[in-house]
């Protein structure tokens, strides 16, 4: 089965695109309302320079994170070979 051609952006579509990022719009809102997958709308306004940041959606884990130990964990010193 043969895919579509993708449809063009057209100056009414990129003029609509720049006004609903100005606005502040999700990009999934945008895509709804332009009928365009959210892909395509980072690539057009990437095309277009214009930036849209990602946002995460989901908030970070709690869990807080183990330091990084101050020396390095070993299991000979450096310079010793291991007898087998």
């Amino acid at each position: 089965m043969m895919r579509k051609p993708p449809r063009r952006w057209t100056p009414h579509d990129e003029q609509r695109l720049l006004a609903m990022i100005v606005e502040g719009k999700r990009t999934e809102e945008t895509a709804a309302e332009l009928k365009r997958s959210v892909g395509a709308v980072y690539a057009r306004a990437h095309q277009m320079h214009i930036p849209l940041k990602r946002v995460r959606l989901r908030p970070r884990s709690s869990k807080p994170v183990a330091a990084a130990p101050s020396q390095p964990i070993l299991s000979t010193p450096l310079g010793a070979t291991r007898q087998r």
